[in-house]
């Protein structure tokens, strides 16, 4: 369980999360160029919460968001990611669910662009510990606004 959860404002507050106030928070500026993630851990390190803000100066079109978001989970998710489903949500943003066989984990994704950024958050479990995590990170994923 997540116990008492927390105000989380995205880098630029492109948006903001209810996360675990328990969970460890660690910063990468490093791993994509011109991009902040976040990634919130759980204790046990069986599901985190990742967000991702990646600052780019021009539109992108529907299709090239997809791609490069795709690009960026890959690169964080492991190659051999694979989306299970593809959801256009009616407030403009994407969810994808996707699993990594190689990884043993499993997750939803909600991306958009907005501020000049393209940005995505990410729910997910060590496959294992679905049923251990599966309300709280439902409850992260539905806690959106902007």
């Amino acid at each position: 369980s997540a116990g008492a959860m927390s105000d989380y404002a995205a880098p630029e507050d492109l948006f903001q999360l209810q996360v675990p106030s328990g969970w460890s928070m660690e910063k990468d500026t490093q791993t994509i160029e011109n991009t902040v993630v976040e990634t919130f851990t759980a204790p046990d390190g069986n599901a985190f919460v990742q967000v991702l803000a990646n600052k780019v100066n021009y539109s992108l079109d529907h299709i090239l968001k997809g791609q490069v978001t795709l690009d960026y989970m890959k690169r964080l998710y492991g190659a051999d990611m694979r989306v299970a489903s593809d959801v256009a949500l009616p407030d403009g943003r994407e969810r994808l669910e996707w699993w990594s066989e190689e990884n043993k984990t499993s997750g939803t994704t909600y991306f958009d662009m907005g501020k000049r950024y393209l940005y995505f958050y990410t729910v997910a479990y060590n496959d294992k510990f679905e049923d251990d995590y599966a309300s709280v990170l439902k409850e992260v994923a539905d806690s959106f606004s902007q």
